[in-house]
């Protein structure tokens, strides 16, 4: 018996195939999470919601993010997924391209400010079939986490308007 598959459908098999090899063979980063929320998260002491916002807004427009909703608590921004995997993984007949979505919630105290993100990859991104499957690998919490400490950093300087 021969069977013979259309090349599309070979193609695609293949590169699945190989993308779990691939992630099958990359060795498991533990997380490093340790947080009231158990999301990466930092509270910055001393400075105000609205530097905080405004470093958030301008870090994610320079990665080639969109920032597609804005309020007083929350900011969210999104992008297309770049990776073939994702768009495998994730994509739909409906559409094919899906989106990262990256949501920072951001709670002002007297003395701090409380920042915490939620990150998914969005399939049929806003349509009525918009189907969100968080991103809660080890990996993808450190780095967030990771993103969220260089924003403390950066922000540990003086600040004129405190």
């Amino acid at each position: 018996m021969n069977i013979t598959l259309p090349m599309k459908t070979t193609t695609i098999l293949l590169l699945a195939v190989g993308g779990l090899l691939v992630a099958g063979g990359c060795s498991s980063e533990p997380l490093r999470i340790v947080t009231p929320s158990g999301k990466p998260e930092v509270t910055i002491p001393g400075r105000r919601a609205e530097a905080v916002r405004q470093w958030l807004i301008n870090s994610n427009l320079d990665k080639g993010n969109t920032l597609t909703a804005d309020s007083d608590l929350r900011l969210v921004f999104e992008r297309p997924a770049r990776a073939a995997a994702s768009v495998l993984l994730y994509g739909s007949r409906y559409d094919g391209q899906p989106n990262v979505r990256h949501t920072y919630t951001i709670v002002e105290s007297e003395e701090t400010t409380r920042v915490l993100v939620d990150v998914c990859m969005v399939t049929n991104p806003n349509s009525a079939f918009e189907r969100r499957t968080p991103l809660t690998n080890a990996t993808s919490q450190n780095s967030w986490q990771d993103y969220l400490e260089a924003l403390r950093a950066a922000l540990a300087e003086p600040e004129g308007d405190k």
